[in-house]
């Protein structure tokens, strides 16, 4: 799973944020916007993403820019997914598969 913001001239707001990641309705510790790896079994899943304010900055900690997606994991496979953040604030963000690999490729 790969997190991008805009960049910090585009859009200041993402400054002090970090992703929040919900996969089958968990919700996944992530704590910057570098890349995760979550492991799940092959089959079906639905991934939201969204944005928060980092613990500590003061600002309510309400969601905004969700993204979310029905996702299928073959047997032995990586799936890569990509959130994106939008460039002007009140917009969602996008989630897309970016890729697809099998364990041995």
């Amino acid at each position: 799973m790969t997190f991008t913001r805009p960049s910090w001239a585009v859009a200041r707001s993402y400054k002090d944020t970090v992703p929040v990641l919900v996969v089958d309705g968990v919700r996944r510790t992530v704590v910057s916007w570098a890349p995760e790896a979550v492991p799940v079994p092959a089959g079906p899943h639905r991934v939201r993403v969204a944005v928060v304010p980092r613990a500590g900055t003061g600002a309510p900690s309400k969601e905004y820019a969700p993204a979310e997606a029905a996702v299928t994991v073959g047997v032995g496979a990586q799936l890569y997914v990509e959130y994106r953040a939008p460039r002007m604030p009140g917009q969602d963000g996008r989630l897309r598969v970016v890729s697809a690999k099998a364990f041995g490729d």
